[in-house]
């Protein structure tokens, strides 16, 4: 879903991809960027098995690292998210930047655990890689208490039914 000034370039997508994927190691599903602010979609990828979330982003604000947190509890799943780090000094010369400042975008990539623990990073102010170890019995312990796509989540109230 295009986000504010996207929408000058970027058309509308459908809901055939708001699926996860068997990646062999888990159950793998992603939004990108903003689109972790929409509830529904989310819940489409909980009710699809998500174990793994992946969530890129170019928002370095502490705000989405509220957010990441949120919904990792919510999921009850590990959270992935890329988030950009950019500096002006990268790019080549001749191209004209706003504003006077080299940190354009501060990162926070980091990963969380299905109880919104940072398991790694987050990563701030300079490049780097993040890892860690991801144990699916974790899941299970946390979905023991709460699973938002199972009985917690009310079947015999709310559907959700996601369009191609």
């Amino acid at each position: 879903m295009p986000t504010n000034h996207e929408r000058l370039v970027w058309g509308m997508g459908d809901g055939s991809s708001l699926h996860t994927v068997d990646a062999g190691f888990g159950n793998v599903g992603g939004l990108i960027c903003w689109e972790m602010n929409m509830p529904l979609a989310r819940f489409a990828l909980y009710q699809d098995g998500l174990e793994i979330l992946l969530a890129p982003t170019a928002d370095d604000s502490d705000a989405w690292h509220d957010s990441m947190r949120h919904i990792a509890r919510e999921a009850r799943a590990y959270v992935l998210t890329s988030v950009v780090f950019q500096r002006a000094s990268a790019h080549p010369d001749g191209v004209p930047l706003a504003g006077g400042d080299d940190l354009m975008s501060r990162g926070g990539t980091a990963i969380l655990g299905p109880d919104g623990i940072y398991l790694a990073g987050p990563l701030w102010e300079v490049p780097g890689i993040v890892t860690a170890v991801l144990d699916p019995a974790r899941l299970d312990e946390e979905r023991q208490r709460f699973d938002p796509a199972g009985h917690y989540h009310r079947p015999d109230v709310f559907r959700l039914s996601v369009g191609p």
